[in-house]
């Protein structure tokens, strides 16, 4: 059991010791299939990009009126507050939209 532990500690401790030029080196090309698959892969280039974007749900706003409290009768001052026209938010399927 002590030599795995001691073989399983080595590995580990030289293959954190690569650099990264040395794993960019062993990367293997990239497969037909996997270049088909190349827009709906996150990376760096495509983040910022939305492969799902949303659809259109206007956002509302509504002005409540300075009015007395029920109970207590107090004032409550007019405010105005927003929400989405929808309940939820959809999402198009990629080239949908």
């Amino acid at each position: 059991m002590e030599e795995v532990y001691k073989s399983n500690i080595n590995e580990t401790s030289t293959s954190s010791e690569r650099t990264y030029s040395d794993r960019r080196e062993q990367q293997r090309p990239l497969a037909e299939s996997e270049e088909s698959l190349a827009g709906y892969t996150r990376e760096a280039n495509n983040e910022i990009q939305s492969i799902f974007p949303t659809l259109h749900n206007p956002t509302l706003v509504m002005y409540v009126f300075p009015h007395l409290s029920t109970k207590s009768r107090l004032p409550v001052p007019g405010y105005s507050t927003s929400f989405s026209m929808y309940e939820r938010t959809e999402y198009a399927l990629p080239g949908e939209r």
